[in-house]
This record gives structure tokens, C-alpha cells and sequence, in this order.
């Protein structure tokens, strides 16, 4: 079971590598849109996890191509500023969400994410189901700001 992960921190993604490998989840990583596309274009992921503020081409960007080009895969975009963006995927793109995940995140929550989308117990036997859309909570804008006192490795990054 393929999991394609979108991250600009390379701890992040080598951290998040090992827990799904903990979990019998083959990993792939990708440093930023161009590197995720590639990697899409080569290989089936049954969920591609995205950090949406990558530099560049945004993680909204790139979760749109993916859902879009690959319905089999489950697109998570995953911030801890969930509850403060605006997205609104487009229509028909059920297989395209956002989640909250704290910063730092840690393994359990990891761990609890993907066992949520039915593919992180190989022990089971039973056969993954694909994710359906949830209706998005209300939102509000969010401040850059915010996002900085977060995560100031992204202002090093922008900068």
C-alpha cells in the first residue's frame, strides 16, 4: 500500500516515512509539487498526505492535479491551520479533503490518521475502501502570521 507524502521539511518527511513504514505502508516522499507530480506519474498511492503551504506551486495546487488525474488516491491536505483556511475543492473531487493535524505532530495522531482511511492495518485482511468526501466545516481566513509562529522553518523558505 503506496502513501505519496508532500512536505517542505525534510525531517517531517523522513519522520513521517518511518511511521508509515512502522505501519506495512511503503513511503514516498516528496520535497515539493514537481518532485510529488513525478512521483504520481510513476506510481499508484492509495493517499497522497500534503502539507497545502509548500513553496511554489501550492499544496492546493497540487492536491487539485492529483484528485484530479488519479481518483483512486485519497488527497489529504493536512494543516494544523485546518479550522482557519478557506478551500473549496472542486466539484466532484471527492476524493480531495483537509484534516487538522496538531504541529508538532506525533505519531499516535499520524498513526490515527492513516488508520482512518482504511489503510493502516495490514492485519486485517480486508480490503481498503476509498475515502469519501466529508462537507467542510465553516472557516475562517487565516494570517500568515499564524502560520510563522507555527512552523518559522516556513519563513526561512519563503524568504
Amino acid at each position: 500500500k503506496n502513501v505519496l507524502i508532500v512536505h517542505y521539511n525534510p525531517r517531517d518527511l523522513e519522520q513521517r516515512s518511518a511511521w508509515a513504514a512502522e505501519l506495512g505502508l511503503t513511503a514516498r516522499t516528496a520535497h515539493n509539487c514537481d518532485e510529488a507530480l513525478n512521483a504520481i506519474s510513476e506510481t499508484e498511492f492509495r493517499i497522497a498526505l500534503i502539507d497545502p503551504l509548500l513553496p511554489g506551486i501550492s499544496g492546493f495546487s497540487l492536491a487539485e492535479k492529483i484528485a484530479a488525474s488519479s481518483p483512486r488516491t485519497t488527497v489529504l491536505l493536512a494543516s494544523a491551520l485546518y479550522k482557519r483556511m478557506q478551500f473549496v475543492a472542486h466539484p466532484g473531487a471527492s476524493n480531495l479533503r483537509m484534516v487538522h493535524l496538531d504541529k508538532p505532530l506525533d505519531e499516535n495522531s499520524f498513526k490515527a490518521l492513516m488508520a482512518r482511511e482504511h489503510v493502516a492495518d495490514e492485519n486485517t485482511g480486508q480490503k481498503a475502501e476509498h475515502a469519501k468526501g466529508q462537507k467542510p466545516e465553516s472557516s475562517q481566513p487565516f494570517d500568515l502570521r499564524d502560520l510563522l509562529e507555527l512552523d518559522p522553518e516556513l519563513d526561512q523558505l519563503l524568504n
